[in-house]
C-alpha cells in the first residue's frame, strides 16, 4: 500500500532564525501538539523527518539526546558540530552525519557562515538500547546516486557501494538511501516485513503514476513494487525499514 501525503501537510515551525517542516508529530524540542492526524507519531521505526533551514548567524546551542540512531543530510550551505565526545567539525553540502545517542550524547549546530544552511534530520528507533555514543560523517558525490537508489547508511552490508563511497553502519534496522530520478523509469522492490519511506527533497517527481512536489512523501507498507519518473529532477530520500524488528 502507498500513501501519498502532500508537503502542505507537513508540520512547520517558524522561528525567524530558523524554518522547520516535520513530517511527524514534534518531540520536546518543537513541540507543535498533534495538529494534523493524518502524519500519524511514528512511521515503521522513524520518529522524526525534520527539514531544517538555518539563517546565518544563528544554530541549536548544546543539548542532550539519549537512546537515538539520528542522521542528518546537509543539502545547502555549512553548518559547525561540536558534541559532548569532543568533535568539532563543519558539516559541508554533501556531507551525512551518523549520531547513535545510546546511552547519552549532547551536540550543538551553528550556521557561521553569510548564507542560509538547509539540513534533513533523520531520528529512528534503535535495535539496542543505552550502547556506547559514536559519532561518524562522510562526504559523498551527488552524482553516486544519478539515476540509482544509492545506499547512504545501514545496519546491513550493502553490494551497491562504491569503492571509497561505503554506506555508514548504525544501529537501526533500516537503509537510508539517497536518488535522484530523472525522466528514465527508476524500479525499487520494496521485500515483504518491510516498510519504506520517500520524500521529495527538491524538485518533483511521479511515484506509480501519482504526482509528488517538493516536500511531498509517500508511506509504503508491505511488499510494493516502486516505479519512479521525473520529467525534469528529483531529488529525494528513502528510507527502507524492516518491521520484524
Amino acid at each position: 500500500m502507498i500513501s501519498i501525503i502532500e508537503a502542505q501537510k507537513r508540520y512547520y515551525a517558524n522561528h525567524g532564525w530558523s524554518q522547520v517542516y516535520c513530517l511527524f508529530p514534534a518531540n520536546s524540542t518543537h513541540d507543535l501538539g498533534n495538529k494534523n492526524q493524518d502524519l500519524g507519531k511514528n512511521f515503521g521505526n522513524i520518529l522524526l523527518i525534520n527539514d531544517y533551514t538555518i539563517l546565518p548567524g544563528f544554530g541549536y546551542d548544546m543539548h542532550p539526546h539519549q537512546n537515538l540512531e539520528q542522521v542528518f543530510f546537509i543539502i545547502e550551505g555549512e553548518l559547525t558540530h561540536q558534541d559532548s565526545l569532543k568533535n568539532t567539525l563543519v558539516l559541508k553540502k554533501g556531507s551525512v552525519q551518523r549520531i547513535t545517542a545510546g546511552s547519552g550524547y549532547a551536540r550543538s549546530n551553528h550556521n557561521k557562515t553569510k548564507l542560509p544552511a538547509r539540513y534533513i534530520g533523520v531520528w529512528l528507533l534503535p535495535k539496542a538500547q543505552n550502547q556506547h555514543p559514536e559519532h561518524d560523517v562522510k562526504e559523498y558525490d551527488p552524482q553516486l546516486w544519478n539515476g540509482a537508489f544509492y545506499p547512504i547508511v545501514s545496519d546491513q552490508p550493502v553490494r551497491q557501494s562504491i569503492p571509497g563511497y561505503p554506506a555508514i553502519s548504525f544501529n537501526a534496522a533500516a537503509t537510508l538511501y539517497r536518488v535522484t530520478v530523472g525522466p528514465s523509469e527508476l524500479a525499487f522492490s520494496v521485500p515483504e516485513g518491510h516498510k519504506a519511506l520517500l520524500y521529495v527533497i527538491e524538485g518533483n517527481i511521479v511515484c506509480n503514476g501519482s504526482q509528488m512536489e517538493t516536500g511531498a512523501h509517500a508511506r509504503i507498507s508491505g511488499e510494493e513494487q516502486l516505479q519512479l519518473r521525473s520529467d525534469t529532477k528529483g531529488e529525494c530520500l528513502f528510507v527502507l525499514m524492516r518491521t520484524e524488528i
